[in-house]
């Protein structure tokens, strides 16, 4: 369990997860009291949604949500590694609509972006359950 927690890191490794955090929970929080007021007729913000259907009407909050969930539990699954690479298949397919082409050098491109920047700051990056019980057959990035 301690995999999943930042208090068993060393004050450089647990800058960057504490600060993403920070940001990602600011974020989620505006973009939900924004929904939340649209939702609710007290304002226009919540107007703005991303995930257009058919151009009319808007996609549910909680379809987000699951995606997110998801990806989360993916990362406890798989590991953080093939978890992003599902992700952003998944998510360009399904709902951006993106050509396989252009879904895959988005893929490679948001994967060696994030194993680059893992090399460069010797982080290790979460892993998954699957990913402990196979760990010495697995190649670097996905250890």
């Amino acid at each position: 369990m301690a995999d999943f927690c930042t208090a068993a890191l060393t004050f450089l490794d647990a800058v960057f997860p504490i600060a993403v955090g920070m940001v990602g929970l600011l974020t989620a929080a505006t973009v939900l009291v924004w929904q939340v007021r649209g939702a609710t007729g007290h304002g226009t913000a919540g107007n703005m949604n991303f995930d257009l259907d058919d151009g009319t009407t808007s996609g549910s909050l909680w379809r987000f949500v699951g995606w997110l969930v998801g990806f989360v539990a993916a990362i406890g699954l798989v590991g953080f590694t093939l978890a992003l690479i599902g992700f952003f298949v998944a998510f360009l397919k399904i709902v951006a609509r993106s050509s396989w082409l252009q879904t895959l050098v988005l893929t490679a491109a948001a994967v060696g972006l994030v194993l680059l920047l893992t090399s460069i700051l010797h982080m290790n990056l979460p892993g998954g359950l699957l990913q402990n019980q196979f760990y010495d057959q697995l190649v670097w990035p996905l250890r």
